[in-house]
């Protein structure tokens, strides 16, 4: 999961600052997807990578049009 959100691993169990700007509710979901198997887990690995590439295309786009 950390590759997923391109952080070192260490970086979920800091326990400065940063988690105060956590999303809790997502990191209990990052929990229970640990627990699925290694071809859901997948699955939804893609599922996440499509959806942030939609968001870059979306942004990036917004941006070529706005200047």
């Amino acid at each position: 999961m950390a590759k997923v959100f391109g952080v070192s691993v260490s970086e979920f169990f800091n326990d400065n600052d940063l988690q105060k700007e956590l999303n809790l509710p997502l990191l209990e979901k990052i929990k229970l997807i640990d627990l699925l198997p290694e071809d859901e887990q997948q699955a939804l690995l893609k599922m996440i990578d499509l959806a942030i590439s939609n968001k870059r295309m979306k942004d990036n786009l917004q941006q070529i049009i706005t200047q």
